[in-house]
């Protein structure tokens, strides 16, 4: 493969794998969620992407979380903080945290508080990609839920109109934050301060 077909073909849109809707449909995208002839097909699809790549980042993100508070339980300086794997989310963080105090580890502690920090302020956005419906239209898309009542017996609703081009910026800051859990992990590795998960 020539270098500059090695460049196109690593830099290739999507587009290619996009299938068209069928002419009865009452919308330009065959992955429309709903039926709006109102809303450019380009609309539609980078709403979607958009939205895809925050879900999926938050998903690496919290599977890193996991894996690394699992590895890090079994270094021995951790042996005193926990004594049992943490299962939730908070609790996982809150012992990574722990973790990043000890000697060995404060090296890193920056890099490690930094992409929690950011996590726990993204935790709305990933709460708002994951769960709430999404209508996209001319430009934008509105998200819709129904968050946890803040009245017992009253029932909450939320809208959030979102522009696309803040969406974007939104899924790349997101896909950022991914690649920086990658990046401690791997410095981690680097050190052999993550110790091996003992087979059973």
């Amino acid at each position: 493969m020539k270098n500059s077909d090695s460049k196109s073909h690593w830099r290739a849109p999507l587009n290619h794998l996009l299938r068209d809707p069928p002419k009865y449909y009452a919308t330009h995208s065959a992955y429309a969620l709903e039926c709006n002839p109102w809303t450019p097909r380009s609309d539609i699809e980078a709403a979607l992407m958009f939205r895809g790549v925050i879900v999926s980042a938050f998903a690496n993100i919290e599977t890193n979380i996991g894996f690394l508070s699992l590895r890090l339980s079994y270094h021995p300086e951790c042996k005193d903080i926990r004594d049992s794997f943490p299962h939730g989310i908070d609790k996982k963080i809150s012992f990574i945290r722990n973790v990043f105090k000890q000697k060995s580890f404060t090296p890193y502690s920056n890099l490690a508080n930094s992409f929690l920090n950011k996590f726990d302020k993204n935790l709305p956005i990933r709460h708002m990609a994951a769960h709430a419906s999404m209508r996209v239209l001319s430009g934008s898309a509105e998200f819709h839920d129904f968050p946890k009542a803040t009245i017992p017996g009253v029932v909450d609703t939320r809208r959030n109109n979102i522009i696309l081009t803040e969406l974007e910026k939104i899924a790349w800051q997101s896909a950022k934050l991914s690649r920086v859990g990658y990046r401690l992990l791997s410095k981690l590795e680097a050190t052999g301060l993550l110790p091996i998960i003992p087979e059973r």
